[in-house]
């Protein structure tokens, strides 16, 4: 009796550690970081304000059991607009125009299904995301100013993307991708209307857990 006990123990061990094995295999973990275009848009004065090159960087957690996927990444995304102030004299004459850089800092979470195209090694993922606001400021030359409780903690929307994987060696993947994040939430806590929007080119390298 304790020996059919423990051969079924046992058995069921080799299982559990098999599909854990597999379950390993079809999950991977990366960095991903890059260059971000990004504006905002809203009102029509908002037009006026110009788009501005950013950053952003992160960790990017994918389960994909067959050519379908679902992805997770936490990044962080510095996203904004330039907008120009005209510096007059005491007389009204233009004496110079000073470009303000405005910093939204984001953690985002985008929660992505895709699907792989094997023989080409490209992808295509989509899906919402949620962004948390840590601090907005805006700067000008050697001096900066915070204006974080002028704006939402939150932010939502929609991302998309298309990118190219390859194998290096063994449990080892480099990727690129070009990824669209339109925000769906007015995040200005005043009358005006802002709306993020962005367009970054992410470089990843990743690890699957288990092995090939």
């Amino acid at each position: 009796m304790k020996k059919s006990i423990l051969s079924a123990l046992f058995l069921l061990t080799i299982a559990s550690l098999s599909f854990a094995q597999q379950a390993l295999n079809k999950l991977s973990i990366g960095i991903v970081a890059g260059p971000t275009h990004t504006y905002f848009r809203g009102e029509e004065q908002r037009n006026d304000n110009e788009s501005d090159y950013r950053k952003a960087a992160g960790i990017s957690i994918k389960y994909q059991p067959s050519r379908l996927f679902l992805k997770v990444d936490f990044l962080y995304e510095d996203k904004g607009f330039v907008t120009d102030y005209m510096l007059m004299d005491n007389s009204g004459r233009l004496r110079g125009v000073i470009p303000f850089k405005y910093h939204f800092h984001y953690i985002t979470v985008p929660i992505l299904a895709g699907v792989t195209f094997k023989k080409l090694g490209l992808f295509l993922n989509a899906g919402p995301y949620l962004s948390f606001l840590q601090k907005q400021n805006a700067v000008y030359e050697y001096d900066e100013y915070d204006y974080t409780d002028n704006w939402e903690k939150t932010d939502y929307g929609l991302t998309s993307g298309i990118g190219y994987s390859r194998t290096l060696f063994s449990h080892f993947q480099i990727s690129a991708e070009i990824r669209y994040n339109i925000g769906m939430k007015d995040v200005d806590l005043r009358e005006l209307d802002y709306k993020t929007n962005s367009t970054a080119l992410l470089l990843g390298l990743h690890y699957t857990l288990g092995g090939n």
